[in-house]
């Protein structure tokens, strides 16, 4: 009975994640960015750009292309980025840490022209990913930091 009360849960947690990326689908949503709620929107962006405000902007593009870069820069960069985004992004607002780290990769392996243009709105920009794209599929980002 324990087994089918576990199973139980297991679908209908399957089943919400499903139902989100359904949504998201249908708002034009990049799936990867199904649990970014409409109203979180401006909070990712807003740490978005105290991270961009952070960190070695060139540096980070560097060590994303494979050139050389600074590693020292780096490691002082990467401190900086994990107390902004555990001790206030998710800590004091909720949001997900790993959409941050996401977000701001894929503008690192953005095309530099054209990620200045958008870097206002770039969240907005990254969750209405293009089939075809000047950044890389958050997946793609994600399973190089995380696997």
């Amino acid at each position: 009975m324990v087994e089918r009360s576990d199973h139980n849960i297991q679908l209908t947690n399957f089943s919400k994640t499903a139902m989100r990326k359904f949504i998201a689908r249908i708002r034009g949503i990049d799936p990867f960015y199904s649990e970014i709620l409409k109203n979180q929107v401006d909070l990712y962006q807003k740490y978005f750009a105290r991270l961009l405000n952070t960190v070695d902007i060139e540096n980070s593009t560097k060590r994303s292309r494979g050139e050389d870069y600074d590693s020292i820069v780096s490691d002082k960069d990467n401190k900086a980025i994990e107390k902004i985004i555990v001790e206030e992004a998710q800590e004091k607002d909720n949001l997900l840490p790993v959409y941050l780290q996401v977000i701001l990769e894929q503008y690192f392996y953005a095309d530099v022209w054209e990620r200045e243009k958008d870097k206002y709105h770039w969240v907005n920009r990254v969750l209405h990913r293009k089939k075809v794209d000047y950044f890389p599929d958050p997946m793609r980002i994600y399973t190089t930091i995380f696997a």
